[in-house]
């Protein structure tokens, strides 16, 4: 069984109803630091979530800046600090290297996905 999010999985394993074999962050969460990353068993593996959050492509960058800082402040937060330590990280990735990431993670899906044999529509 395949569990998506860190919180249901923690809650899962807590209650004995499933067993994590690894986590598919880059490194250990604290939350669970007995279970091993994935990479630990197939090095250079690691599927850690992300999620953006996008403007149309014309938005003045006056907006985009201020979106931003909002995003930071809120990452700040005890509530969204507590959500990382059980989930990952959580990161304000600054404008600037949004299009460079999304990018990228882009390029390492479409690569894996042609190896499978999986064709984009």
């Amino acid at each position: 069984m395949i569990i998506h999010t860190m919180n249901a999985a923690k809650i899962m394993e807590d209650s004995r109803q499933a067993y994590a074999i690894a986590v598919s962050s880059p490194k250990r969460l604290p939350a669970m630091p007995n279970t091993p990353t994935i990479a630990e068993t197939l090095p250079g593996v690691a599927l850690g979530p992300w999620t953006g959050f996008f403007a149309p492509s014309r938005t003045p960058r006056p907006i985009i800046n201020f979106l931003y800082t909002k995003f930071a402040e809120a990452v700040k937060e005890p509530a969204a600090q507590t959500y990382g330590l059980n989930s990952g990280e959580v990161v304000a990735m600054p404008p600037e290297e949004v299009d460079a990431f999304v990018k990228k993670d882009e390029a390492r899906w479409m690569t894996l996905a042609k190896a499978a044999g999986i064709e984009p529509e």
